[in-house]
């Protein structure tokens, strides 16, 4: 069964950090990112791991794509694209 204290307890643990995102754009606007940029370190993604979607259903969390990506130097990071914002985050 879901617990929505132990959830909201981990969101809470979980940091969003807003980063500089340029992403190529396919047939729809922003489809994937190509580098971030956090403390004006520019990181070059090499490959997309993992994606996800994280539906809207919860108006607390607005629907957003999350991407799993390994970044030039070989470090990984997750990226979230909130869509209703047009909003890029690292998150930690």
């Amino acid at each position: 069964m879901f617990n929505i204290y132990y959830f909201n307890y981990l969101a809470a643990m979980v940091q969003f950090i807003p980063v500089i995102v340029g992403a190529h754009s396919g047939y729809r606007a922003e489809e994937y990112p190509n580098y971030f940029v956090k403390d004006e370190v520019i990181y070059e993604i090499e490959k997309i791991a993992d994606r996800w979607y994280q539906g809207d259903t919860d108006p607390q969390m607005p629907a957003s794509h999350y991407f799993k990506v390994i970044a030039n130097d070989g470090s990984q990071h997750l990226l979230k694209h909130q869509l209703d914002a047009d909003e890029w985050y690292l998150v930690k």
